[in-house]
């Protein structure tokens, strides 16, 4: 491991830091502006922002796995292993097929709102005009989001993660400090907040396609063949959408069965679990773009051995990652909510919920590097199939026990799926795209160490926090998060023997 650590010191360590600093920078703006939505708008127009973040998941399905597949291939294109006109052509018709797609699914939701807002949501005491503007702004804001997703994953396959986390931190601020303006200024209406998201949405995008234009070859889209190449990627295409939509059904299921069953206000108050539950998952994109290419690269360059140590090392930090943050949250519910709102009843109203929940997103982000095995080598069979088999039962039953129970029978079927999936699905994925030596401990001694840090991390709680104010209770939650990080880190053989190469690299490089 040393000399992979050695060898990608120079790359992968800066970009993986740098996607860490970015993606958390957008977590915490994100996060900060949270409670001023609350305070300007109300909880029940929050509730649509809510709803909002359920459907910005759901539009993914529209994406039909083209976008991740023509970044894998522009990470081919990076190896040598594809032709510059065949890049080209390949990412003018993906976006061909992205506007085709978002000008269908834009008029779906401009025509859809009024049935949304009469017949799906919960009862409110907003107005009906209100509600169906906010809905169609909110439509806008989803399909631009979209097109710019497009540019983000191709920029991330041509290596330039830097450039595009840039643009998100940048457009992330502008959000919210234009919504949170625009509110204290203008109307408190939630058409008010659109507005700001959806503009700055644009001129994110807008940066994003600049940048992507300066990042491809110079050579002209070819229409037929850029079609062409795009039809060959179907089968991997069709794999990752048939998984995606898998995904985005398990995921999102049991949240759009709570947006129809709650009242709106009710509603809103719990997508604070969804918003602190996607702050777990900042873990995620910053891993994705700093592996997937060099995963896919050095499989195109047939240098399996450091292959193979590198997908190590993604287990390895998504193992720390999710218990620096996951763990936290779930081991300390209330105090997180009560040092991010202040509010006292709001946080131990969501504990219970928020511990479920938080435990079973930190056990998916354990997914990504089985995904991520499979996705470099092209071959996803294992994934749709595991999608397919595991969301029959988990599907109906995160209904059923939102319907049921409500937050917390969803919580629950949430942690019990993901712990399922993690421990049946990924020792097959191993078993099949790895041999025996190569994936020596990434079973029994994994677990161990998971229970280690759980029952570590349990024990904070009969650490006494009455009379702790918010920046008390901050520095607490920031504390226990950094002690478990790095006894998790000092537990990892490949994470230890990464950061000793590290050090010999730099040693040598200072020489």
């Amino acid at each position: 491991m040393s000399t992979v650590a050695a060898r990608f010191a120079g790359g992968l360590a800066p970009t993986l830091l740098f996607g860490f600093v970015t993606h958390v920078a957008v977590a915490v703006v994100n996060m900060l502006a949270i409670p001023f939505y609350l305070r300007l708008m109300g909880a029940e127009a929050y509730g649509l922002v809510g709803f909002y973040f359920v459907l910005q998941a759901w539009i993914l399905l529209f994406d039909f796995g083209v976008g991740p597949a023509v970044g894998r291939q522009l990470s081919r294109y990076r190896a040598g292993a594809l032709r510059a006109e065949e890049a080209v052509s390949l990412l003018g018709a993906a976006e061909a097929f992205f506007l085709i797609g978002g000008l269908i699914a834009g008029a779906a939701c401009f025509f859809g709102t009024g049935w949304v807002a009469g017949h799906w949501l919960g009862p409110s005491r907003l107005p009906a005009e209100v509600v169906n503007l906010a809905l169609r702004l909110a439509g806008l804001q989803l399909v631009v989001r979209w097109l710019s997703g497009l540019y983000q994953t191709a920029l991330v396959g041509l290596g330039r993660q830097m450039a595009t986390n840039t643009v998100a931190v940048v457009g992330a601020i502008a959000r919210n400090l234009g919504a949170v303006g625009a509110l204290i200024l203008g109307s408190h209406s939630p058409s008010t907040f659109f507005v700001v998201w959806a503009s700055i949405t644009l001129a994110e995008a807008g940066a994003n396609r600049l940048l992507l234009s300066r990042a491809m070859p110079r050579a002209p889209i070819r229409w037929r063949p850029g079609w062409k190449l795009l039809s060959k990627e179907f089968g991997f295409a069709a794999g990752l959408a048939i998984s995606s939509a898998m995904f985005t059904i398990i995921n999102q299921a049991d949240k759009l069965t709570l947006s129809h069953i709650l009242p709106l206000g009710e509603f809103g108050v719990f997508s604070l679990v969804i918003s602190i539950c996607a702050g777990i998952t900042l873990v995620v994109p910053p891993m994705v773009q700093s592996f997937q290419p060099r995963l896919t690269t050095l499989l195109a360059q047939a240098k399996r051995t450091e292959f193979v140590e590198v997908y190590r090392l993604a287990i390895a930090l998504s193992i720390v990652l999710a218990v620096g943050l996951a763990g936290t949250i779930a081991a300390r519910p209330d105090l997180v909510v009560y040092a991010w709102t202040g509010n006292h009843e709001i946080a131990l109203r969501l504990a219970p919920t928020l511990t479920l929940f938080a435990v079973g997103s930190g056990i998916a982000s354990l997914l990504y590097p089985p995904f991520l095995l499979q996705y470099a080598q092209g071959v996803i069979r294992l994934h749709v199939i595991g999608s397919l088999v595991f969301g029959t039962v988990w599907i109906p039953a995160a209904i059923w026990a939102a319907v049921t129970f409500g937050t917390l029978g969803a919580g629950a079927v949430w942690l019990i799926g993901n712990l399922m999936y993690v421990l049946l699905w990924a020792p097959l994925v191993h078993r099949r795209l790895l041999t025996s030596q190569e994936r020596h401990g990434l079973s029994l001694k994994t677990w161990l160490r998971a229970a280690l840090l759980a029952g570590l991390l349990a024990t904070t709680r009969l650490i006494d926090t009455d009379g702790f104010d918010r920046m008390a209770a901050l520095c607490l939650l920031a504390s226990i998060s950094a002690v478990a990080m790095s006894i998790a880190t000092l537990l990892s053989r490949d994470l230890r023997a990464y950061f000793s190469g590290m050090v010999g690299y730099s040693g040598r490089f200072s020489r």
